[in-house]
């Protein structure tokens, strides 16, 4: 819905834009049916990208109006653009670009984009005093100067996937740029000036608004150029924006150069390349039909990847195909010994190992783990779970308080210290872990099941009873509460 929304805005913007209808018909069809919005408007963690573009659109079309009502939706249109995605902060450039570039018409006085800066620098304020984690981003170690060289070969691939949107995937690993004489680097930059020159001559002739379409594919790109750095180089729903613009300048192309044959030739080339587009994107959008499907189509475009492999092992491993997981996050280790991300493929080695019975392979799993990542609270409950399967019930116990030091409100660490003073008999204590677990997280189906015995034991069958319904509520599949519950009614 909201791409459908967004590809109606785009044609509105292209009829004001443009002055065609039929030019804004053929920009807003291409715009809605290209493969490559498929990663933004599937992947549920790539929804701001519509979501923004929609507002970003809403403002664009409030500017254009030009009146009170007009600026004042444009602002209000801006702001929650910006809320949704903060690579929204473009519009006041996007803005400059739609007065500037077509000739002929009256200049807004430099004035008219105060609003927007103003609440641009009030958004900057107020998202500075949201603590947020400042995970470490892929790039921080490329100088300046090469990322801008990685970017102009990404810019050149973008442009060819614009074309020829095959082999579509999300997880793109561009190896930087680390020398000024690179072949590859030297050629795509030489591609990228050339493109902007001539954008810059098209500017000055009736071919005006496909420089308009070019200088806002460049300037809507600004928020991933790698100015800062970023965790990719590389990502197909940053293009969600950017496309808007090409697809502005197609739609005038194929308005104002009709093929030999005249329009009915040129609709029935727009039909072929819609009905194209739409074969692929359908194609590609089954492929995130499920996780199995996604993941499996992935590895073997994306080899490198190490996330692909950790999230197709995890769907193997939850469909108990222990050994196709295994052999997965095996591959992750050989692939990536030292990463950070290696300790969640290590972690999960351990708990197949220890489900397996094999509690000293699980023990050094998880401790390698936590070599890589001290702090990763599930990996030091997985040590304490194998160390207590060894029989070393006080270590077990010490690295247990440990996770929770780390993480107070872990609920699972809480359930497992449960766990640990209900086999040693201190009901009292197991009983304060449970509760505090089931505060922490009361869909814990285990920490009530095992709240449940505990009251149990402590003669309070009505409590027991409430603890094993809701247990079940919370897992029918439980059999173990099932159970419990069946000996508490004496059934």
């Amino acid at each position: 819905v909201l791409h459908a929304a967004t590809a109606v805005l785009l044609y509105r913007v292209g009829v004001r834009v443009l002055g065609s209808a039929t030019a804004a018909l053929a920009a807003a069809l291409l715009f809605a049916v290209h493969p490559l919005h498929v990663e933004a408007v599937t992947y549920v963690a790539g929804r701001s990208d519509p979501l923004a573009a929609l507002c970003l659109l809403v403002a664009v079309l409030g500017f254009l109006r030009g009146d009170a009502r007009g600026r004042g939706l444009s602002v209000a249109a801006y702001v929650c653009a910006l809320l949704a995605r903060e690579a929204a902060f473009v519009l006041p450039l996007l803005l400059v670009v739609l007065d500037r570039v077509p000739p002929g018409r009256v200049r807004r006085p430099p004035s008219s984009y105060l609003p927007y800066v103003g609440a641009l620098g009030l958004y900057v304020v107020l998202r500075s005093l949201v603590p947020t984690p400042t995970p470490v981003a892929f790039a921080e170690t490329v100088p300046l100067g090469f990322r801008l060289l990685t970017m102009a070969e990404v810019i050149v691939r973008y442009l060819g996937l614009v074309v020829a949107p095959i082999g579509l995937h999300m997880e793109r690993v561009v190896a930087p740029v680390t020398s000024v004489v690179d072949p590859r680097a030297l050629a795509a930059v030489a591609v990228v000036a050339m493109l902007v020159i001539s954008l810059i001559r098209a500017r000055s002739t009736r071919a005006w608004p496909v420089a308009l379409g070019g200088a806002w594919f460049f300037v809507a790109l600004l928020p991933v150029a790698h100015l800062v750095p970023l965790a990719t180089f590389m990502a197909e729903h940053w293009l969600y924006v950017p496309l808007m613009g090409l697809c502005l300048a197609a739609g005038w192309s194929i308005d104002a150069i009709p093929p030999p044959g005249g329009r009915r030739a040129m609709a029935v080339g727009v039909a072929v390349v819609v009905a194209v587009y739409g074969g692929i994107t359908m194609r590609q959008s089954a492929r995130w039909r499920d996780g199995r499907t996604l993941y499996e189509y992935l590895v073997p475009l994306a080899p490198e990847s190490a996330r692909v492999r950790v999230n197709l092992a995890q769907v193997y491993q939850e469909a108990g195909e222990l050994e196709r997981a295994r052999g997965l996050y095996l591959d992750v280790v050989r692939l990536r010994p030292n990463d950070v991300a290696t300790a969640e493929a290590l972690n999960n080695l351990g708990n197949i190992e220890r489900a397996s019975g094999a509690a000293a392979a699980a023990l050094a799993h998880f401790e390698r783990a936590l070599v890589l990542k001290p702090r990763h609270v599930v990996a030091r409950n997985g040590r304490a779970l194998a160390l207590q399967d060894l029989g070393r019930v006080d270590e077990a116990e010490a690295e247990l308080h440990a996770a929770l030091a780390l993480d107070p409100e872990a609920a699972t660490t809480r359930s497992n210290l449960g766990n640990l003073s209900f086999r040693r008999g201190d009901l009292a204590r197991a009983r304060e872990h449970y509760l505090a677990a089931v505060r922490l997280d009361p869909d814990h189906a285990d920490a009530h099941n095992n709240l449940g015995s505990v009251y149990f034991r402590l003669g309070d069958r009505a409590g027991a009873e409430a603890e094993y319904r809701t247990a079940l509520r919370l897992n029918p599949a439980s059999e173990g509460a099932r159970r419990n519950l069946a000996i508490v009614l004496g059934e």
